[in-house]
């Protein structure tokens, strides 16, 4: 089973992409796209520094791996790039 998923509280997927994937019902494999310090309500990045727009990301990080029920604190591998 291969579901899309899909939440208000991150930025909205760009194109042909998803925000991520979740390839079981127990939400044990989920596969994020790219995210960057958007503020999901206005589309505009946060702030002009580094800091800032990090602290974003990971949050719309946290907000899409939540939407697809799975947590960082379950989470066993991460890969950034």
């Amino acid at each position: 089973m291969k579901d899309v998923i899909h939440t208000d509280a991150a930025p909205a997927a760009v194109g042909p992409y998803s925000q991520a994937i979740r390839l079981d019902a127990q939400a044990r494999l989920v596969y994020l796209s790219g995210q960057i310090g958007l503020d999901p309500r206005t589309g505009e990045l946060v702030s002009d520094t580094f800091d800032h727009e990090v602290r974003q990301a990971f949050a719309n990080l946290k907000a899409v791996t939540e939407a697809a029920g799975a947590s960082s604190r379950t989470s066993s591998s991460s890969r950034c790039s």
